[in-house]
């Protein structure tokens, strides 16, 4: 059979057919220039087959949606809100209580400043010890939410013999599996025993000084210390302070 042959046939079988407006431009903008003629000739002979598979695509766009651009393949209802983990799991953050997700943070929660003398914050009687000593002075801030409070912060500065030591110790009151996510580093350290108590620590230098960071739970809270001293192992003292209440 031969081209002109061929060409009429096509001709033919189109014949009354109206293709969409845009089929053919967006082929068109498909096909980039050619630099000879003879290219361009094999180009035009080819043409009708081009169209007619086209066509036999845009029919089954018709009769498949499902198979056209922005069909729904997955099987969930439209508009319908699955991460792509599958359904029940929860997003990344997302605040405490939400979804799955057991983490939160300082920033979520209101700070209000406490007497270091009078204060009864669970697990955190050390401080007026701290504020009546010569040698140390001590700050107490308490964090709440949900109108509880779920933090408790001392900041203190000491001189013990000829070393300086500047620490910070957080008590976490959370309920259930809720975890303080600011300090989630503490728990990773190595583990070691006080008096029978169990502990993290790690150790980090900064400007030639130590900076110890301890995780210790013990009675129902959970302790976060950072201590930077010279002094070595210097973190020990506060273990001292808090030992009463593991």
């Amino acid at each position: 059979m031969d081209d002109k042959r061929l060409q009429t046939e096509f001709d033919e079988y189109f014949e009354g057919v109206e293709l969409p407006q845009n089929l053919t431009a967006d082929a068109k903008a498909q096909v980039k220039p050619r630099k000879n003629r003879a290219g361009l000739k094999w180009f035009l002979r080819l043409a009708p087959v081009a169209v007619a598979i086209a066509l036999v695509i845009a029919a089954a766009a018709m009769f498949f949606p499902s198979f056209s651009a922005g069909g729904n393949m997955s099987g969930a209802a439209p508009g319908g809100n699955q991460s792509a983990g599958g359904a029940g799991e929860s997003n990344p953050g997302e605040g405490p209580g939400e979804g799955d997700n057991p983490f939160y943070s300082l920033a979520e929660l209101e700070a209000s400043r406490e007497n270091p003398y009078s204060s009864s914050l669970a697990g955190m009687g050390f401080a007026k010890t701290l504020a009546l000593a010569s040698n140390a002075a001590v700050e107490l801030t308490a964090y709440y939410g949900d109108g509880k409070i779920r933090v408790a912060r001392a900041d203190i500065s000491l001189v013990n013999g000829q070393y300086r030591h500047d620490a910070v110790i957080y008590a976490e009151y959370s309920d259930g599996n809720m975890q303080l996510g600011d300090f989630i580093d503490y728990t990773y350290g190595a583990e070691r025993y006080f008096r029978g108590q169990r502990y993290n620590v790690t150790a980090d230098y900064d400007g030639g000084e130590e900076i110890y960071k301890i995780y210790i739970a013990a009675g129902g809270i959970k302790y976060y210390l950072s201590v930077e001293t010279s002094e070595s192992d210097g973190y020990l003292l506060y273990l001292q302070l808090l030992e009463k209440y593991f």
